[in-house]
């Protein structure tokens, strides 16, 4: 994949988190009353806890995948070393689907949030 590929993957990546953040951000409020009473950076880090386990599930349903049925025939990451050793598209799309949301929630740390938190007081 040439590098305009790759860049284009990691912004694919960037939207589909920022857009997730949207949305959890509109759902949390109509599902969750007091989401409306927190300040910002609570109602910010709330959202990015949800956040964190829609991407931990996906990117494990994923990562299954890259394991078990992304090489052809029988072969697996266990069984065939090709597999183990020729990156293909899949593993592509798993690390920049990770790499989206590590950009997107480290701008939310240090836009929102903040770096220090309860344990370094």
């Amino acid at each position: 994949m040439p590098v305009s590929g790759y860049v284009y993957l990691g912004v694919i990546g960037i939207a589909y988190f920022c857009l997730q953040h949207a949305f959890l951000h509109f759902l949390i409020r109509v599902v969750y009353p007091k989401y409306n009473e927190m300040s910002s950076h609570d109602f910010h880090e709330y959202r990015m806890q949800i956040n964190s386990f829609f991407h931990g599930s996906m990117a494990t349903s994923f990562a299954l995948y890259c394991l078990f049925w992304t090489c052809p025939g029988d072969k697996t990451f266990f069984n065939d070393e090709e597999c183990r050793l020729v990156p293909r598209n899949s593993h592509m799309w798993l690390c920049f689907f990770t790499a989206g949301y590590l950009f997107v929630e480290t701008a939310f740390i240090l836009g929102y949030v903040g770096v220090e938190n309860t344990i370094d007081k």
